[in-house]
């Protein structure tokens, strides 16, 4: 499939400016990039590096597409954190599965038709997902994997989230815990373990960062799946509408977990284009995985701190494509829509605006310490505020 370029925010330094239009901006595009630098003789040493897997439903085929990225690229991983459906394919690049076969069991997991837009009862859904693990997975217990891995649920009975596979975490079969993890309520029956009903962990975490965190790693790359579109309605039907609110949730509440770590310097998130994409919808799996291998090529290429881990000449090759890098977050203002209001001031934790007499001004367009937690986009009375090169 030949994947579309998309144009970006060019690299500029950060300047305080009024809230306005921007200039040279027209018809939504973005402005034109600027020249890349050429990469440094040798690759730096890598540190320890988690990655993290978010994601209900069908919106999780893009990390097929992401882990496509990470191999091509030669990209170094040493643990996978996961919550919700993003643990089956944790799981099974834990158990030592390649990209190819991740692909393919991208191709499996749909014909399934558990994250589907049919609806089946709660029982066969849950049994058909467990035989498709039994199947699918290499192992049944977290000690026999040749690659880190853990995966968050949420105990209906304490209220508590569980990371398996941690320390003392790891008695518990393999397959329960993946089940539990990607069991999103009323589509999935609850999986009892040790006494405790457990659910989807994304109702809790959607992207489980502090327990990456709490490996200690050097560095943390993200696949967040919930990207949100803010300035376009998508009709709802009624029996969507649970459906649609937990992938409203999930940005929130991902938003919130990034809200909390401005200036960290260990993240790099990646976050593909997939508004449109429903949790439970028949999606064509080729596109939703070439979607999540186009966004995390381009930020692994291009981001100062994951561009050096990467084999050089694969980097060059990404170069020919794609032209900005994905280390900062360009604030586009419509002038006449601001009402000066103030909010995008209130809730920016990294001082991308500033609160004057008259409401609040910009004062990063380009911003590099943004935590792209969309709080400043998705607050805004008016939708005057578009973040761009997220």
């Amino acid at each position: 499939m030949k994947l579309s370029q998309d144009k970006l925010a060019p690299m500029e330094g950060s300047s305080p400016a009024p809230v306005s239009e921007t200039p040279g901006v027209k018809d939504g595009a973005d402005p034109e990039p600027a020249p890349r630098e050429e990469l440094p003789t040798g690759r730096a040493g890598p540190g320890p590096t988690t990655l993290v897997l978010g994601g209900s439903g069908a919106k999780v085929f893009a990390h097929a597409g992401a882990f496509a990225a990470l191999e091509s690229l030669g990209f170094p991983l040493s643990r996978v954190v996961a919550s919700g459906a993003g643990a089956i394919f944790a799981a099974a690049w834990a158990g030592g599965a390649s990209a190819a076969d991740l692909t393919g069991l991208a191709d499996g997991l749909s014909a399934t038709g558990v994250f589907g837009a049919a609806s089946m009862p709660a029982p066969t859904a849950s049994a058909t997902l467990r035989s498709f693990l039994m199947d699918a997975l290499p192992t049944r217990e977290f000690g026999a994997l040749p690659r880190g891995f853990t995966c968050s649920a949420l105990s209906l009975s304490s209220g508590a989230v569980r990371h398996f596979g941690l320390a003392g975490q790891s008695a518990v079969s393999l397959i329960d815990a993946v089940l539990a993890s990607a069991s999103v309520p009323g589509r999935f029956e609850p999986v009892d373990i040790e006494g405790h009903l457990f659910v989807d962990g994304s109702f809790a975490e959607p992207l489980a960062l502090a327990s990456a965190e709490a490996g200690r790693p050097e560095l943390i790359v993200a696949v967040d799946t919930s990207r949100a579109d803010h300035h376009a309605a998508r009709p709802v039907g009624q029996d969507a509408v649970l459906a649609r609110l937990q992938e409203i949730v999930a940005g929130v509440l991902v938003g919130h977990e990034l809200h909390r770590r401005p200036r960290k310097g260990r993240l790099v998130l990646i976050k593909p284009r997939l508004a449109d994409v429903p949790i439970f919808a028949d999606v064509d799996v080729a596109e939703v995985a070439a979607r999540g291998e186009r966004e995390a090529s381009r930020a692994l290429a291009t981001h100062p701190r994951t561009r050096y881990r990467c084999d050089p000449d694969r980097v060059k090759q990404v170069d020919r494509w794609i032209e900005t890098p994905r280390d900062h977050v360009y604030v586009d203002v419509n002038g006449a829509a601001c009402i000066h209001c103030g909010l995008c001031a209130a809730v920016c934790v990294t001082d991308g605006f500033a609160s004057v007499p008259f409401g609040s001004v910009v004062r990063k367009l380009h911003h590099y310490e943004c935590t792209r937690d969309s709080a400043c986009e998705r607050s805004c009375p008016t939708g005057a505020i578009q973040l761009r090169n997220l």
